[in-house]
């Protein structure tokens, strides 16, 4: 597999508290690292969820849950699993949330296996 590198593949800040789907993988894709800024003056907490066969976003494909994230500060999720990101099939999914509408903003990066030419 071939990768192109340094790929911005979703950036979204929920209005509420409804967790939601954020990129469904066209080919096979590695996220490797996800900023949440809190853009607030109060605490709030982030949910990551990965589902490879669907878009279930559960406990049961939570990968992160209730990450505290301070007011006014950015925390990043980095995907540490060997080799090192969360790896993603053509049609699974990364689902964000949060306990705050308005509060925090998600943004994720990876790398995506490139097309080949026939």
């Amino acid at each position: 597999m071939r990768d192109d590198s340094g790929f911005q593949f979703f950036q979204l800040r929920p209005a509420n508290v409804t967790d939601v789907v954020v990129f469904t993988a066209v080919v096979r894709t590695v996220i490797t690292n996800i900023y949440i800024a809190n853009t607030t003056a109060s605490d709030a907490r982030a949910r990551i969820f990965h589902d490879d066969d669907g878009t279930v976003l559960s406990t049961d494909t939570a990968i992160a849950y209730d990450i505290l994230v301070a007011a006014n500060t950015t925390v990043v999720f980095i995907a540490t699993q060997s080799p090192g990101g969360i790896f993603v099939s053509p049609g699974g999914t990364i689902g964000i949330g949060s306990n705050t509408g308005n509060a925090l903003n998600f943004t994720g990066y990876g790398v995506r296996q490139r097309r080949s030419k026939l």
